[in-house]
């Protein structure tokens, strides 16, 4: 009997090290998981005491389809204890859209209707029903019933469908003087001046597109090498958006350069040209999320 233990001690230890070996080889060379963008940082700080400097802070996170379709905001709720609020709305802009559909969601035209309290405009798109969706519907919904005198924190994620959304007319960069909300420079100075004044304890921050790939009927080519109807690339909109955080002094996410997403690594994190799939989402909220954090535990 006692041999037998004996013997049997000894079988066991080579099995559990082959055992080992094999999970070792197969976690390291043929896991189906998404490897991450090279030079990405999407680890969240795990000191409490850095984590809880947003607790329990109100953040509002705006713009199009790529946050109306995504948990990104849940993420960065989950991450930092704050409360988020997804208030994105497909196919809009920040500036001027010619679609009847899109134009009363423009950021510019829905932060004139938060101030004024007059959401007419608004209410009649909904009730003849553009084409909206019901997270669409709901996000406005929940818009109306938002007190922006207690929000802490305006996130804006936007620039994407004013270089290339879809068929309309695409919006100009403009110039940095521009105040009219029919450039993309004159919206973002259109908007920041209009929420500072009416709402100065609100921070805002901007995050810029990621890049992205064109629609097949709009030449299905990278954003980074196929500009858009006027000319311009998705990069000027990025860099427009970095050059007006700098002069307004507003903390800006480069997620174009920083979030690492690329034509190579495409079909690991969107679903479609545009939009990110559940790894892309979670890349995008942890991103965010280590961004904000690193931000608030400067001041």
């Amino acid at each position: 009997m006692k041999k037998t233990l004996l013997f049997l001690r000894r079988l066991a230890l080579p099995l559990v090290i082959v055992a080992t070996l094999t999970f070792i080889i197969e976690r390291h060379f043929f896991s189906s998981e998404p490897s991450l963008p090279e030079h990405t940082n999407t680890t969240v700080s795990a000191n409490p005491e850095v984590q809880t400097i947003l607790h329990g802070k109100i953040m509002v996170a705006f713009r199009d389809s790529v946050t109306e379709f995504g948990n990104y905001p849940e993420i960065i709720a989950q991450n930092t204890g704050m409360a988020v609020q997804n208030m994105g709305f497909k196919g809009t802009r920040l500036a001027y859209h010619p679609y009847a559909a899109y134009e009363p969601f423009s950021l510019t035209n829905l932060i004139d209707a938060v101030i004024s309290r007059d959401f007419s405009v608004q209410d009649l798109a909904i009730q003849e029903d553009r084409n909206y969706t019901p997270a669409f519907k709901q996000h406005y919904e929940d818009l109306k019933n938002i007190d922006f005198s207690q929000v802490d924190i305006v996130s804006v994620f936007i620039g994407t469908n004013d270089y290339m959304g879809n068929s309309a007319d695409v919006v100009s960069l403009g110039t940095p003087d521009d105040t009219t909300r029919e450039t993309f420079y004159g919206a973002i100075n259109y908007f920041v001046n209009t929420m500072q004044t009416a709402f100065p304890a609100v921070d805002l921050v901007f995050v810029t597109p990621t890049w992205r790939m064109n629609h097949e009927e709009l030449g299905g080519e990278s954003a980074s090498i196929q500009p858009n109807a006027r000319d311009n690339y998705l990069s000027e909109f990025v860099d427009t958006l970095v050059e007006r955080g700098e002069f307004y002094q507003i903390p800006t996410l480069d997620l174009y350069r920083t979030s690492g997403l690329s034509e190579e690594n495409h079909t690991n994190f969107f679903i479609d040209e545009v939009h990110p799939n559940s790894n892309g989402y979670e890349l995008i909220g942890n991103t965010i999320s280590q961004f904000l954090i690193e931000t608030y535990n400067k001041e």
